[in-house]
């Protein structure tokens, strides 16, 4: 392994990661808040341990996946330790473990926060806790890719460990390209619904940190009450089509921008994504208001909101869903599984591994009627690589075998089945909202230490989809082969 290489990336990284923490340490200066060291400790310690990277003449510029894997998977575990320094000086997380659990959740965009009381710490560290979403919502590795357009070596490696979903989809020739326009696309949205929130109502540092949320599907508030502060119908429409869009493939968002519309409508993970939010939203509709639990009105934007946020594995809520029926509590955690389009934001299995799972099981039982058929699976109208659909079974094979393993390892906390589950779901899918024992802030902390670090290591295979950190901890990936 290219060892050099690999440092000087990281350190890149980490330098990024220096220069996203003077924001919120001039708020705290400007604040008068007390949190100002903490940042100025962090921002050193990351300049220190960067520097060498820059001047560090590496052996050979190319490298491998294997360099790819170990740069995305290192610099992640890097990226929380250091971004949950703030929050261990400030004094108000309880602890070291505790604030790399709420930076793990930001940089994930789980959306899962360990506090008690939002509303007690200072806008610098609030602030940072959204702009640690901001940055894991589309890649801090993305993000420097597109400030290194020179960058030597097969970046591609870094990408696709980074990149939510099976494909890379390149919106340009040059990779440090497409990292550019994935980041104005990103941007773009997120200035949009800034001010679409502030014209509804929110003040302007509620509106940026709730759009720093929202459209890297993250979930985090700065209020206790969430959207439910507000008490806004129209606000929450905005937000239902913000969360909407963040969980769509942003190649699909760059071409309806240019006009090529019927791609969009021809793509068959975009209408699978549409069908299950309007299917699911259909029946809790229905069911709470079977239960009378709201009028008409509410029931249906209430059902949306929910549908949406889960879906798109923002997490954002404006009821307390784990007071309604159980059908449609149920829907909610199947829906945890689905998560958006590949190429976007959003966490959770993705559409295109459920689609290609359908086609799947499609193809095995018509070749049980017709045992002589060959039958070629099609997405889009296009034939699918059969090596794409056969990483498609082995992620859902190692998905469920880690799911497993994961729900073993928090139960040694005996809190209740339902409690457990869906804190398994919420942090592999990076949803952010769990039901039973655990609903409320700070409710993660009914769980020990241990059970923190595995649905911290939960989280990030969930952002990373497994790969990366599944490997960092396999004895033969540190061995002297190429791959």
């Amino acid at each position: 392994m290219n060892i050099k290489l690999v440092y000087k990336f990281i350190g890149r990284v980490m330098a990024v990661e220096a220069l996203a923490m003077l924001l919120p340490f001039m708020l705290a200066i400007y604040d008068k808040s007390g949190d100002a060291h903490g940042f100025i400790i962090s921002i050193g310690l990351l300049g220190m341990l960067c520097l060498p990277g820059f001047f560090i003449k590496e052996d050979r510029s190319d490298f491998y996946a294997k360099e790819g894997i170990a740069i995305v998977g290192i610099s992640w575990i890097v990226l929380s330790f250091f971004g949950g320094l703030p929050y261990y000086f400030s004094g108000r997380f309880g602890g070291l473990l505790n604030s790399f659990f709420e930076s793990v959740s930001g940089f994930t965009t789980t959306g899962i926060t360990i506090l008690y009381d939002l509303e007690s710490v200072s806008r610098a560290i609030n602030l940072w806790r959204h702009i640690s979403l901001f940055f894991g919502g589309m890649g801090v590795l993305v993000f420097t890719l597109a400030l290194l357009p020179k960058a030597k070596g097969s970046v591609s490696h870094i990408m696709r460990a980074e990149s939510p979903g099976p494909v890379l989809s390149r919106l340009a020739p040059k990779l440090s390209d497409t990292s550019k326009l994935l980041y104005i696309i990103y941007i773009g949205l997120t200035v949009m619904l800034l001010i679409a929130s502030y014209i509804a109502g929110m003040s302007v540092f509620d509106a940026l940190c709730h759009s720093l949320s929202t459209i890297a599907t993250g979930g985090f508030s700065t209020l206790n009450a969430g959207l439910c502060h507000y008490q806004n119908s129209g606000m929450e429409w905005v937000y239902i089509f913000s969360m909407l869009i963040s969980a769509v493939n942003f190649t699909l968002i760059f071409n309806l921008l240019r006009g090529e519309t019927g791609l969009i409508l021809k793509d068959e993970e975009f209408k699978l994504y549409i069908g299950v939010i309007v299917f699911s939203a259909i029946m809790v509709i229905a069911d709470l208001t079977i239960h009378n639990l709201y009028n008409i009105g509410d029931a249906l934007r209430s059902g949306v909101f929910h549908v949406v946020s889960i879906v798109s594995t923002t997490g954002l809520v404006t009821q307390d869903i784990n007071l309604w029926p159980e059908f449609s509590k149920t829907i909610m955690v199947v829906l945890m599984f689905f998560g958006g389009c590949m190429g976007s934001t959003a966490g959770g299995i993705k559409m295109i591994r459920m689609l290609i799972m359908f086609k799947i099981f499609s193809r095995e039982v018509s070749k049980v009627i017709h045992p002589r058929e060959v039958k070629s699976l099609k997405i889009s109208g296009k034939i699918a690589n059969e090596s794409m659909v056969n990483s498609v079974k082995g992620y859902f094979i190692i998905y469920m075998f880690l799911f497993m393993a994961l729900m073993l390892a928090v139960s040694v906390d005996s809190l209740s089945f339902e409690s457990n589950f869906s804190a398994i779901a919420a942090s592999l899918n990076n949803v952010g909202i769990t039901f039973g024992q655990l609903n409320g802030l700070g409710s993660m902390n009914s769980y020990s230490g241990f059970s923190k670090v595995v649905l911290c290591i939960a989280m990030l295979m969930g952002r990373l989809e497994i790969f990366p950190i599944l490997l960092l901890i396999s004895p033969s990936f540190w061995r002297k082969i190429n791959i």
